[in-house]
């Protein structure tokens, strides 16, 4: 160990580009002269040289890779006489592959250029280093040090190469301008608090989802963790805005690590209300008009909406049966039967109907009306049913008595029995049972079915 107080003449070669990037201009890659005095180091039991004060007052200082033909490896703790050293910009030649804790509280340090060499960066090595806003850290690098770079608030890109293994804590603990770090796979040990901001903030941490950095984050939930490449990701569909709630535009995200690929944005709650089925409070007849009551789902408000007065075409809801008006006028009244609102064993079609002071013959039995019943087993039809339209009792499987009172029926529609009982009878009035045995027969039901009066 020993203070050299000599002068010797150093080759190293420094790319342009670098020069100009660290913004050192009087340094060319050219023979140049290095005062070695301004070094103290010591020699290590293998023969290498480790440099351990700087007492120059250079702006510029390059540590070299040989003092006396002995290999510089590594640049200890304490290095400089304190924070307030006059130098900026910092050359670390090659071979070197140790750092210690070389520059803590070097608030004046712009720039360093590190060699490819370089296999650790020690505790403390940039701590406090408050002027230094860009690294470049070689691949081969292995260990970063507990408050390596420690309130290093400027440093706004750092890129891990993926050499590295171990980070130690605390490692950026206050590196407020890092918008995001991207941990490599083979990083096996991770220090407490080496993303911690302040107590509840820390640096965003992308990494791979199956690697040791994930359960790092996972442990602390004040890291955001986003993976490098999302493994799943799914669509957020768009949400209407409504008159209370906001509404979105679609998005996406991964369900690995909860990171938006396309953020939803937010729309603004309007005037539009959502409205239920409503609810009839009042039905409408030939001489005045109905009206339904509507809430909405969201808010509560109502509204009132008029059914116009009935007209032919118009539907009447009667003792659990639904009719549609067929005429309405002064000289004759009449519906036609079009459907059960509530299924029934026994059923009878009347011949009038009286809704609101209104009389309504009951004239036709709709298409459809009783299709695939499979509860009805007995039907009576009325009166002055003229009509039986296509379908109307098709599928109803158990349907066994169809009593026919009507003396007016005129047509009955295809397959209107389709499907009925093979063992059904349908009953008609006497009088009309040749006529009405053309009518009925082959309307679908089986030969096996009697037409009797």
């Amino acid at each position: 160990m020993g203070k050299i107080i000599k002068k010797m003449k150093w080759m190293f070669g420094i790319c342009l580009a670098v020069v100009v990037c660290l913004g050192v201009n009087n340094v060319m890659a050219e023979e140049t002269e290095i005062d070695t005095s301004v070094f103290e180091y010591k020699e290590n039991e293998d023969g290498t040289i480790t440099i351990y004060k700087y007492t120059g007052t250079d702006e510029t200082v390059v540590f070299p890779s040989e003092i006396d033909e002995k290999k510089v490896k590594k640049i200890s703790r304490d290095t400089f006489h304190s924070g307030y050293d006059p130098f900026k910009h910092v050359i670390i030649s090659e071979g070197i592959t140790e750092l210690g804790s070389t520059f803590y509280s070097c608030e004046n340090l712009e720039t360093i250029s590190l060699p490819s060499t370089l296999q650790t960066i020690g505790k403390s090595t940039f701590s406090g280093c408050i002027k230094l806003s860009e690294i470049n850290l070689p691949e081969g690098l292995v260990s970063i040090g507990d408050y390596a770079f420690c309130d290093c608030f400027r440093i706004k890109n750092i890129n891990l190469p993926e050499s590295l293994t171990s980070i130690g804590r605390s490692a950026f603990h206050s590196c407020r301008s890092i918008e995001k770090l991207v941990i490599p796979d083979r990083v096996t040990q991770i220090g407490e608090g080496a993303f911690n901001l302040n107590y509840d903030d820390r640096i965003p941490i992308y990494g791979n989802p199956d690697a040791y950095i994930k359960t790092y984050c996972d442990a602390d939930y004040n890291i955001k963790f986003s993976c490098i490449n999302h493994p799943n990701i799914v669509i957020d569909p768009a949400v209407a805005p409504n008159c209370k709630e906001p509404g979105r535009t679609q998005g996406s995200h991964c369900t690995v690590c909860g990171t938006y690929i396309v953020k939803p944005q937010r729309i603004d709650a309007n005037e539009q209300h959502i409205w239920n089925d409503g609810v009839i409070m009042r039905n409408p007849t030939a001489k005045r008009n109905g009206e339904k009551r509507y809430k909405c789902t969201v808010c509560g408000e109502t509204r009132i909406e008029t059914i116009a007065v009935l007209g032919k075409g118009s539907f009447i809801a009667h003792f659990n049966a639904l009719y549609k008006v067929t005429a309405l006028s002064a000289k004759e009244n009449t519906v036609e039967f079009t459907a059960m609102q509530k299924s029934k064993t026994n059923v009878t079609i009347p011949s009038l109907v009286k809704i609101d002071g209104i009389i309504y013959k009951v004239t036709s039995i709709a298409k459809n009306a009783f299709k695939n019943n499979k509860n009805l087993k007995k039907i009576t039809i009325g009166d002055n049913i003229t009509k039986i339209n296509a379908n109307a009792f098709s599928g109803c499987a158990n349907l066994k008595i169809i009593k026919v009172k009507s003396k007016k029926l005129k047509s009955v529609g295809k397959n209107a029995f389709k499907g009925i009982s093979p063992k059904a009878k349908i009953k008609v009035p006497s009088d009309c049972l040749e006529k009405y045995k053309k009518r009925l027969t082959k309307k679908g039901q089986r030969s096996s079915v009697k037409i009797t009066k």
